[in-house]
């Protein structure tokens, strides 16, 4: 079986994925998009409740490779503020600060009139049952409006699901007239389909009020957000605020997908989340290395300031078998006005096994001394003997590490209690600084992992061996002074590989610099920008490569033309100067 994915990015009205607080809210963004053998599990409750909140999460299957927590909060005003804590398998998941209007938490999403979904990465606390404790305090309102587990795990003996994890906080409402926002799922699907299931969040929405949900422009549901989660036709509870339903939508399922919250005549709707899972007839996400895991956008702005990306002292780490540590030392300089807006730790790990058999990874990575935990993971795996084994990019948000630059020590550890074995690529650090001395600069940041081979015995096409992505928007090729693309490609080394951007063609572009197993390329493409949604498209003709990152810096500023003269604009002001002076002395 072979899935071909191609990936749609959309610009939305309103923002996507940022930690800030709107009106009219954000768009869901999909937060992780992959394929896997095994399943997502979607559950939540249990209605609004008053502090402090508890619920169980049970029956959560084995194998979590990715798990979020979402809590809703009800702040009562905008201007209100507050705490909450949250307790998950007793691990205590900190105490996060509500501010309304001036919130910054990163993992929140505030709208309306301070209503908040918040966010906790508890991949590495998940049990079979799963007890959350919510307490909140201060100026809120306090009430919780509701909390939900999802979950994606491995399981071999499951058939291959296509998903898409969405998250934001939209708020359709009256006030502003903000009646509806559509969700594309990015990628075109062009195989079989067994099932097709999408999960939907709101946190807030009225029973008896014709508010709809369409699934590429099928109805789905009248008054879908009717504040009590049905199962088996019975609602599990009764509320006027949060609700979570599934629906099944196999018979509406096209190659891309979308779906539409409307409002109706709902006063307030606010969607906070959407889980869509393909379910495929058997065999895994490509029984050959097509491109079929676009990377995705983690972060897209603008700031004045610029950004870093260095491997450090990173190499090939060979076989690592369980105990054994692989440490990569970073030395960061930053302009002394430096402040950072956010850093990213990337782990590129490859050729996970355990005796013949190709399985992930037990990983614990510690990053300036603490032990920090992945808030994204990308894996490939291809489904073809022999060499049957997955390759990662695990992300983790160092922002809180990194001060003003210095020296930083990463340290990756084979945690398994079996005989699982894995091995490094390397280990990137990204950061990205405003500086007030500096330029203005647009940034995009991509993360995955698509391993691609063109194979003529496996009839594999270079064209079918090709990673695509988008870097979406519009923008004025004419101002600007510099386009720095710079993208990571593990394992690119033979050169038997192309970079495309737009319509630019660099051949034989990865041949394992700095090393065989990980290849850097940076290069200007400033005169091969387009006006909307730069391209980039990295080919595979025998290589084998894992792409993993692309990095796009656009350098504003106007850009001197070839036929202009330089100085010519100020010599024209003087002259035009001392024609007006002469002309009025001769008037006077």
């Amino acid at each position: 079986m072979k899935h071909i994915i191609i990936v749609i990015l959309v610009l939305f009205l309103i923002p996507v994925a940022s930690a800030q607080y709107s009106s009219d809210g954000f768009n869901l963004n999909a937060i992780k998009h992959d394929v896997i053998a095994g399943g997502v599990y979607v559950n939540g409750g249990h209605g609004v409740g008053t502090s402090p909140y508890s619920e169980v999460f049970e029956n959560v299957p084995d194998g979590v490779t990715f798990a979020r927590l979402y809590v809703g909060v009800k702040g009562g005003t905008k201007e209100a503020t507050g705490w909450v804590t949250v307790v998950f398998n007793e691990h205590d998941l900190g105490t996060i600060s509500l501010e309304g209007i001036n919130d910054t938490n990163p993992n929140v999403y505030c709208s309306g009139n301070g209503e908040y979904w918040i966010y906790y990465d508890v991949t590495n606390h998940i049990a079979n049952s799963n007890a959350v404790t919510i307490t909140t305090g201060g100026e809120i309102d306090g009430r919780v409006k509701g909390t939900s587990l999802v979950a994606v795990y491995n399981d071999p003996s499951e058939t291959d699901k296509e998903f898409w994890i969405c998250e934001g906080n939209i708020n359709l409402n009256y006030r502003t007239g903000h009646d509806d926002e559509t969700i594309r799922f990015d990628g075109t699907i062009t195989d079989e389909v067994k099932s097709a299931t999408l999960w939907t969040m709101y946190l807030s929405g009225n029973e008896g009020v014709n508010d709809t949900l369409t699934f590429n422009n099928h109805l789905i549901a009248e008054d879908a957000a009717d504040g009590g989660r049905m199962e088996n036709g019975v609602h599990k509870w009764r509320d006027l605020c949060f609700d979570l339903d599934c629906w099944n939508v196999t018979d509406y399922r096209q190659s891309s997908n979308n779906i539409t919250f409307d409002r109706g005549i709902d006063g307030y709707l606010q969607p906070v989340g959407a889980v869509l899972i393909m379910e495929y007839q058997n065999g895994h996400d490509g029984d050959s290395y097509t491109a079929d895991n676009p990377l995705t956008t983690y972060r897209h702005g603008t700031l004045t300031g610029d950004l870093v990306y260095t491997i450090g002292d990173s190499k090939y780490s060979g076989r690592l078998h369980p105990n054994a540590t692989y440490t990569v030392d970073f030395d960061i300089e930053l302009p002394e006005q430096a402040t950072v807006e956010f850093a990213r730790l990337y782990a590129y790990w490859t050729w996970s096994y355990i005796e013949a058999n190709g399985t992930y990874p037990d990983m614990r990575v510690s990053f300036a001394g603490e032990e920090i935990n992945p808030d994204q993971t990308f894996t490939d795996r291809k489904g073809r003997p022999p060499y049957d084994y997955p390759a990662g990019t695990y992300c983790y948000d160092v922002t809180d590490q990194v001060g003003s630059g210095g020296t930083y020590t990463a340290v990756v550890e084979n945690a398994a209690s079996d005989f699982k074995k894995f091995s490094m690529d390397g280990i990137g650090l990204l950061v990205v600084y405003n500086d007030p001395d500096g330029g203005e600069i647009e940034y995009w940041i991509k993360e995955g992992c698509d391993i691609i081979y063109a194979d003529k015995k496996g009839n594999i096409t270079p064209e079918e061996a090709t990673t695509k992505l988008v870097f979406e928007g519009e923008i004025h090729p004419d101002n600007v002074k510099r386009a720095i693309l710079t993208t990571v490609v593990a394992s690119g080394d033979k050169g038997e590989n192309a970079l495309l951007f737009n319509k630019k063609r660099y051949d034989g572009v990865y041949t394992g610099n700095p090393y065989r197993d990980l290849a850097i390329d940076e290069r200007d493409v400033r005169e091969h920008l387009i006006a909307q949604d730069n391209m980039v498209r990295i080919e595979d003709d025998g290589d084998y490569m894992i792409p993993s990152n692309a990095f796009l810096v656009v350098y504003h500023g106007s850009h001197p033309s070839s036929q202009s003269t330089p100085g010519f604009e100020s010599l024209f002001t003087i002259l035009t100067i001392l024609v007006l002076i002469i002309v009025a002395k001769r008037m006077s």
